[in-house]
């Protein structure tokens, strides 16, 4: 992609505009000239005295987005919503949001997986009558290095809102070389885990009766909702004589998405802390390391394959086999790593007589419970030595591609900054108070069925966020049902004192790693599930370390390091520290 675009932008580029399109009136807020910068600028008042040269609107001097020459109308590509683009046009949220921004926007809606390269491609390629584009990252770098993109710098600086609701972290992520803005940032919505283990209480509560000098403590607030190495083996060995038709433990082969070659369930995130691994590239010394060098890797893996070997783990081998879920649903299992979206048909399952308005309130405490992470034995009970593998990256970018006219792309950035002021940033994104979402002890929570009709879809119209307050908006969907919710805050209890996020996920495109990262990981993948998950082969950690290094796993960590060394936010950007 990379070479078809650079080939393609060393043409001529011809600049247009929209056809039909008019032109905003080129003034401010307030009518008059704001000053000379539009970011920490001084003015002088009518008394020759200097002031922070903030105007009516909040804005420190320059120029504001009114004053620039802007289109009336667009087209974007934007995220999907899994309905043709005709019903997303005529979404209500659609007509809300032209409303507040006063632009007439055509949404098409970019598909998933290898079409979106595709589709993004021939955008680029043919130069399409588009405006706005939703991009992921891989795709951001690719298009920044050919030269591709508009740049937003002197627009974002005279925005409103735009500067300040997106992290500084954000803007550097969305910054080239030449220090140009080149698209508005979009986040996850906060930092969390979506994954843990759902085990089953009752047989742990009845283990615990039946063993009264040797109980094993049920996760719960008091130790971060944790569980010992020693005592999760022990439960797994209990539950294992009471499954039927399969093993205790259950491993999907993939329980976080449906790509199963990206994400192999290999790097089990609830029982690696226990281990000291925090993330699969972590900072150790100041160096990041990839998940095969750091101590205690080799622990893990062989208290895996113990399991494994004695019969304690199905590891579902291929996607035809039954998941982890239906397992757990039909007594075929008594653990297994879930997300946050399984629990209203784990917890409901057992309940036929509840119906479809109990199941949404509805708590299953006698037979579900979860488990945020393991610990090592000695710190039993022991919250703050809980650890866990967090995440909040900046995955997706809205972009202006390069032959944008200049009145195009302000006009497109007002439109993004118009979305993020705070009242219609609510609007758009949970709705209004008392019809999509009530506030209950300080938490948002939504209203069904009126949160669903309108707001389901709403991620798909954002193109840049307020970033705190999204981060609590953004709650109101993990409390859809009260099940969903209460996994939900229990894996993530006191996550800004246990959540660790893997710093690879900032980095910025590198030959060496887009070329060889992928190859490489998926070959120790391979060479574990051989291993570790095979009764008929053991696990051997120096030819796994082998398989890395012939991989071009040195010179993967040498790049990531060239990057990581002079990374401005690599002290800061993970505030717990491993335990």
């Amino acid at each position: 992609m990379k070479k078809l675009i650079a080939m393609l932008l060393t043409l001529t580029m011809v600049l247009s505009v929209l056809a039909g399109c008019g032109d905003k009136d080129n003034k401010d807020s307030n009518g008059s000239n704001v000053g000379d910068s539009a970011r920490g600028s001084s003015a002088t008042d009518a008394d020759g005295e200097e002031t922070d040269g903030a105007d009516a609107s909040g804005q420190k001097g320059g120029k504001t987005l009114e004053d620039y020459e802007r289109v009336d109308g667009f087209t974007v590509y934007c995220a999907g919503g899994g309905i043709d683009n005709e019903a997303f046009n005529n979404q209500p949220l659609a007509k809300r949001i032209e409303e507040i921004t006063g632009y007439d926007v055509n949404y098409i809606q970019l598909s998933t997986g290898i079409d979106t390269d595709v589709t993004i491609n021939n955008i680029f390629s043919v130069k399409e009558d588009v405006q706005g584009v939703f991009v992921s990252k891989a795709q951001f770098n690719d298009l920044v290095a050919s030269g591709a993109l508009a740049p937003l710098t002197e627009y974002v600086e005279a925005s409103v809102n735009l500067r300040d609701a997106i992290s500084e972290i954000g803007w550097g992520s969305a910054t080239g070389e030449d220090g140009e803005i080149y698209a508005i940032p979009n986040s996850d919505p906060r930092e969390c885990t979506s994954y843990g283990f759902y085990y089953r209480l009752d047989w742990l509560n009845e283990y615990n009766t039946a063993n009264p000098d040797a109980q094993i403590p049920i996760p719960a607030q008091e130790n971060g909702y944790s569980m010992t190495l020693s005592n999760f083996r022990k439960m797994v060995e209990y539950f294992d004589g009471k499954v039927t038709g399969g093993n205790a433990f259950v491993i999907d082969t993939d329980p976080h998405s449906s790509n199963y070659e990206e994400n192999k369930p290999v790097y089990l995130q609830t029982i690696l802390p226990a281990f000291g691994i925090y993330s699969e590239w972590a900072d150790v010394d100041g160096t990041l390391t990839y998940i095969v060098d750091q101590e205690g890797f080799r622990e893990c893996m062989e208290y895996m394959e113990s399991m494994f070997d004695d019969g304690l783990i199905t590891y579902q081998a291929t996607q035809n086999d039954t998941n982890a879920v239906n397992s757990l649903m039909n007594d075929m299992a008594g653990v297994a790593l879930v997300s946050h979206g399984n629990p209203y048909s784990l917890e409901t399952s057992r309940y036929p007589e509840l119906s479809e308005e109990e199941k949404q309130s509805f708590v299953d405490t006698t037979y579900a419970g979860y488990i945020a992470a393991l610990v090592p034995d000695d710190r039993d009970g022991d919250a703050d030595a809980v650890r866990v593998w967090s995440r909040k990256a900046y995955s997706w970018y809205f972009v202006c591609p390069a032959w944008n006219t200049d009145a195009q792309t302000a006009a497109v950035v007002d439109y993004c900054d118009k979305k993020l002021d705070k009242d219609a940033f609510l609007s758009i994104t949970i709705g209004v108070e008392g019809e999509s979402f009530e506030v209950k002890d300080g938490g948002y929570y939504p209203i069904l069925p009126a949160f669903n009709d309108t707001y389901n879809i709403a991620s798909a119209f954002l193109t840049g966020t307020r970033e705190d307050d999204y981060a609590e908006y953004w709650l109101a969907r993990t409390r859809k049902t009260a099940a969903q919710g209460r996994m939900f805050g229990l894996i993530n209890y006191n996550i800004e004192h246990t959540g660790i996020k893997d710093p690879l996920c900032m980095l910025p495109s590198n030959d060496v790693v887009d070329s060889n990262y992928a190859n490489a990981r998926n070959a120790v993948v391979e060479e574990l599930i051989k291993t570790v998950f095979n009764s008929d082969a053991d696990f051997d950690y120096d030819a796994v370390k082998s398989i890395w290094e012939s991989k071009k796993g040195r010179e993967i960590e040498k790049a990531v390091n060239d990057w990581y060394g002079t990374w401005e936010y690599k002290d800061t950007f993970n505030s717990v520290k491993p335990r």
